[in-house]
């Protein structure tokens, strides 16, 4: 996109040898999809333009830029790890220990389950307390299933991760709203972290002409996944307390490690 401005609004792929290896959101629109063969991304998308990528020095490059910038950010001693040539974990944890003091509230969404799938949740954190408490007596534990049929659905500003195909939560799940207090202060530390990720962000797009989405949890598996709930261009936050209404809803395909 950046070396090539007019093809921005136009659906686009990336391929290598005979594989779509990316694209973009128009694309996905259109039916094109990750590791995808050309021919079918053709019959998809008749007018889909792609590019080469094997080459892949102009995209090292670039991450190398991203991750300069992103290096600054997260204060003395901060912790970074890259995950291919686009994904960086930032550990701002300092940083947002620090900045928690000051107050302000977050930047971007704050995830917020709906009734259905927060009662199933305390269900079965109540389930595995008893199995729990029965184990360490001798007895038996129990064990329960979480359902994760919920369907797919595009609203304005929600983008789902074609990528993976997974039954994202709907938009009503991931909207903005007042996050519940606690005595552990993580609310005010999350939504520290949140601007921290919100300046990065502009940062990367001032200095780079990038855009990029975020999540902002308490661990690299909970923050990937929230960064996959508001697409293009957007941060979701993740509280702890929510996370297990949110991982009942997905698929195991779509947590990074087993699927």
């Amino acid at each position: 996109m950046l070396a090539e401005p007019a093809l921005r609004k136009r659906p686009l792929a990336v391929r290598q040898k005979y594989l779509v290896v990316t694209c973009n959101y128009e694309a996905r629109a259109r039916g094109v999809d990750k590791l995808q063969s050309l021919v079918e991304a053709r019959r998809a998308c008749p007018d889909l333009v792609v590019r080469d990528g094997s080459d892949l020095t102009k995209y090292r490059e670039m991450s190398e830029k991203v991750y300069g910038v992103l290096k600054r950010f997260g204060g003395a001693g901060a912790r970074h790890e890259r995950l291919g040539l686009d994904e960086v974990f930032v550990d701002v944890t300092a940083a947002a220990e620090a900045n928690a003091r000051g107050g302000g509230g977050a930047v971007g969404v704050v995830f917020e389950p709906d009734a259905e799938a927060e009662q199933e949740a305390r269900a079965l954190r109540a389930e595995l307390e008893l199995g729990a408490t029965l184990g360490a007596g001798g007895g038996d534990g129990g064990g329960g299933d979480g359902d994760d049929a919920d369907d797919e659905d595009d609203d304005d500003g929600w983008v789902p991760d074609a990528a993976s195909a997974a039954p994202w939560p709907q938009p009503s799940q991931a909207r903005a709203g007042p996050a519940p207090r606690c005595a552990c202060g993580c609310v005010e530390r999350l939504a520290a972290a949140s601007r921290i990720a919100a300046a990065a962000r502009v940062t990367l797009f001032k200095e780079l002409g990038l855009t990029a989405s975020c999540g902002v949890s308490t661990s690299k598996m909970l923050a990937k996944l929230a960064a996959n709930l508001n697409k293009p261009n957007k941060q979701t936050t993740l509280l702890p307390q929510h996370a297990p209404a949110l991982l009942l809803r997905l698929p195991p395909r779509a947590l990074p490690g087993l699927g």
